[in-house]
């Protein structure tokens, strides 16, 4: 009984570094007057078969004391709406890493699209596209009980 279950750890760790090196390329990454793209990706879980977005960006700029974001997610669900998250910038703060609400699927070998918006007093200062590669082998992709559009 013990091998078995070691010999599952095993697969799931398997798996698990597979998808870590081949899910999505890194983008190329972006580049505007106040924000530089550090990284994008597509983060699953295996067990839950669900998947979101992560991304990361690098402000070059300050942005004052009331700066937010919004950054606007490309739905892969078929007619689906784009997914919107909403935050505050604190003074200071040089990083955003921002995740998606979780995907009910998606669909494979294509590029998704994440736009990001930042606002200083309530006005729209800049607005920041980046491109995502969705790239996965259809055998690691059976793997990961991911609904596939």
């Amino acid at each position: 009984m013990k091998i078995r279950v070691l010999l599952n750890l095993i697969h799931l760790l398997v798996i698990g570094l597979l998808l870590t090196s081949c899910v999505s390329n890194p983008p190329l990454p972006s580049t505007t007057d106040y924000v530089i793209t550090t990284g994008g990706q597509f983060m699953i879980d295996t067990e839950k078969g669900t998947i979101k977005y992560g991304m990361n960006y690098h402000l070059t700029k300050d942005l004052g004391n009331s700066a937010t974001y919004t950054a606007i997610f490309e739905n892969p669900e078929p007619g689906g709406e784009n997914l919107e998250v909403n935050g505050n910038i604190p003074p200071g703060q040089n990083d955003l890493n921002i995740q998606s609400p979780v995907l009910s699927g998606i669909e494979n070998n294509r590029d998704y699209n994440v736009l990001l918006k930042l606002f200083a007093n309530g006005h729209l200062i800049t607005e920041h596209n980046q491109k995502v590669q969705f790239r996965v082998p259809q055998h690691i992709l059976e793997q990961t009980n991911l609904t596939i559009y």
